[in-house]
């Protein structure tokens, strides 16, 4: 029995949550695009268990690796992990970011181990042609670079690995809410040096 499988686009703006989404923040960093949500409620079928009332989720979109990062965070601000959507090299349109998702996920743990996820999911796409084969191989290279680059502590990059949560600047987290709704997020790197 083959596996379901589709390779959507990721996009910016975009969380496909059936109107679980609390807040929704972004701003240009740089380079760098981040964009925060912060969820209200469960969200079914979330495999990794990471979005619950007050989680908060911020996405990266980092031109010079061509990746899309989300460092996700429990409502107390502790961390959950690092997720990386393997993706084909993003586009930027005037109004928003996108990029095929390849399927291929790697989850980064607080502690640093790394996990490889839906390799499953990747060979029935690849079988059923919902992955090209250039899009296949692209995506084993890809891999094969992401992880040399997490082993040499060249990825994700100090803002995304460094980012911590300023709960003080979350709408309606406990001791959160400084009244400020509107103003974007920058809470940014833990230390900024």
């Amino acid at each position: 029995m083959g596996i379901d499988v589709k390779a959507p686009e990721i996009k910016s703006g975009i969380f496909d949550a059936g109107g679980n989404v609390r807040d929704y923040r972004a701003e240009q960093i740089g380079d760098v695009f981040v964009e925060r949500v912060v969820w209200d409620a469960e969200v079914p079928g979330e495999p990794r268990g990471w979005a619950g009332p007050g989680y908060i989720w911020y996405r990266f979109w980092i031109p010079t690796f061509e990746q899309v990062v989300e460092r996700c965070f429990a409502a107390d601000g502790a961390l959950l992990g690092t997720h990386v959507d393997l993706c084909a090299p993003m586009s930027w349109e005037v109004d928003h970011y996108q990029a095929r998702d390849l399927i291929l996920d790697l989850r980064i743990e607080p502690d640093g181990r790394v996990l490889l996820y839906n390799e499953a999911a990747f060979e029935e796409a690849v079988r059923a042609e919902t992955l090209t084969e250039a899009e296949a191989r692209y995506a084993e290279k890809h891999l094969r670079a992401v992880t040399a680059a997490i082993a040499s502590d060249r990825f994700p990059p100090p803002l995304v690995r460094n980012w911590q949560v300023d709960l003080r600047r979350i709408p309606a987290q406990a001791g959160g809410n400084d009244g400020r709704a509107g103003v974007p997020e920058a809470s940014g790197p833990a230390n900024p040096s």
